[in-house]
């Protein structure tokens, strides 16, 4: 198999023996569907906690100026290491169009300050404005995100609206908040549907969806799960005080372990039905005839994850943050699954033909990024 031009923003053949309409890796996949390939990450927590200390230490030094790049090379890793059918992703934007738009930013949040300070009827219209003005910066942002990111030298492409990002933003948790929590999982449903079937591999959309149900079924699951983590941390939390305390110290102590579950319950809820969604999502998803997709993440073992997470890092005082990461990336990706379904080849022909010399003037056409 030819190997392909590794650019500056990576799309290099990660494993040069992949055959292009096999899977490559023989790696089992994690759902143990055959003809299914995890995603793989080449990539290690001891390289790239060299990466974070540079980055962190050369932020810092320059007062945050260093930020963008240091957010690009971050980029840049997990994509290089991050590959498909032998083949990592391309990040190819640069530290200043990250520069560009955080400037952009502070100066809007900058001038909002300074017209509350001369007349208060200013602050009224500057929240209007950024009322208006964040759907346009977030739908703005995945579609550089998206330009930015690349495969086998196809772009990926970001269709969302103005309107379709408003609605998202506001309407979506609006609904979900007035209605107790009732309508929760038809408004996660219609978002992931949305954020999924905008995103385009050259030309040809994403298409995924799930059922009802399914996201029902998510809902309950998570605040079952989130029941039983809580009620197993409460015993110790209200035994204990009991052993060791008397009278009011006991009611004290045992009043703030209560308290302190009511964040970890929303906590392991919020992982576990996120997990569930996502699996049920893609386990729908596919791009056209060429590829499908599954996931096999395990809501009990992400809240683990994710907790002894915060545990170390806090215990290390920040230093795990790289390990954290990477942990956390690589089982996403683990249980993240492909099948190549149709003539990959063809149409990567087609589609790199059809980009031409747009492709590396995409990100400088869009502008902005404002994700920090």
């Amino acid at each position: 198999m030819p190997v392909e031009k590794n650019r500056p923003g990576g799309d290099a053949a990660i494993n040069s023996n992949a055959d292009d309409n096999t899977a490559e890796t023989g790696n089992t996949p994690a759902s143990g569907n055959p003809g299914y390939q995890p995603i793989q990450f080449k990539g290690h927590a001891r390289e790239y906690f060299g990466i974070w200390l540079t980055t962190l230490l050369l932020t810092v030094i320059t007062l945050g100026i260093y930020g963008p790049w240091a957010k690009v090379r971050r980029k840049n890793y997990f994509h290089n290491n991050t590959a498909i059918h032998g083949y990592g992703f391309g990040y190819h934007a640069t530290g200043w169009q990250i520069l560009k738009g955080r400037v952009l930013i502070l100066l809007m949040i900058g001038l909002a300050n300074v017209a509350g300070y001369i007349d208060p009827y200013f602050t009224i219209a500057t929240a209007l404005v950024f009322f208006f003005l964040i759907p346009w910066a977030l739908n703005r942002s995945l579609r550089f995100n998206a330009r930015n990111t690349s495969w086998r030298n196809v772009r990926l492409q970001w269709h969302g609206t103005y309107g379709g990002m408003m609605v998202m933003t506001y309407l979506v948790p609006l609904v979900s908040i007035l209605s107790a929590g009732i309508l929760m999982p038809v408004m996660s449903r219609l978002s992931l549907k949305y954020f999924t079937n905008k995103h385009h591999f050259g030309t040809m959309p994403f298409e995924a969806d799930m059922e009802i149900g399914q996201a029902y079924t998510a809902f309950f699951c998570g605040i079952l799960l989130a029941f039983v983590v809580v009620l197993a941390m409460l015993a110790p939390a209200y035994a204990i005080p009991r052993l060791f305390l008397s009278g009011d110290n006991q009611f004290i102590e045992s009043t703030l372990g209560i308290l302190t579950m009511i964040p970890i319950f929303f906590f392991v809820f919020a992982i576990t039905f996120q997990a569930m969604c996502r699996n049920y999502m893609l386990q729908n998803l596919h791009l056209g005839s060429i590829a499908r997709f599954d996931s096999s993440i395990n809501p009990v073992v992400l809240v683990w994850i994710m907790l002894s997470n915060v545990v170390v890092v806090i215990l290390t005082l920040g230093m795990m943050v790289p390990w954290a990461y990477v942990r956390l990336y690589d089982y996403f990706c683990s249980h993240t699954e492909y099948a190549i379904t149709g003539d990959i080849n063809s149409f990567i022909d087609v589609e790199t033909r059809n980009q031409g010399a747009f492709g590396e003037e995409f990100a400088d056409m869009e502008g902005l990024e404002f994700g920090f």
